[in-house]
């Protein structure tokens, strides 16, 4: 799953169509 930093934290699955927002940064992972 990829992960990308946003304003809120972190998006989860695709830049282009975030399927989860977490509200904390977290760091992508491979």
């Amino acid at each position: 799953m990829y992960m990308y930093p946003t304003e809120i934290g972190v998006g989860y699955g695709s830049p282009l169509r975030p399927s989860k927002r977490r509200a904390f940064p977290l760091v992508p992972t491979s």
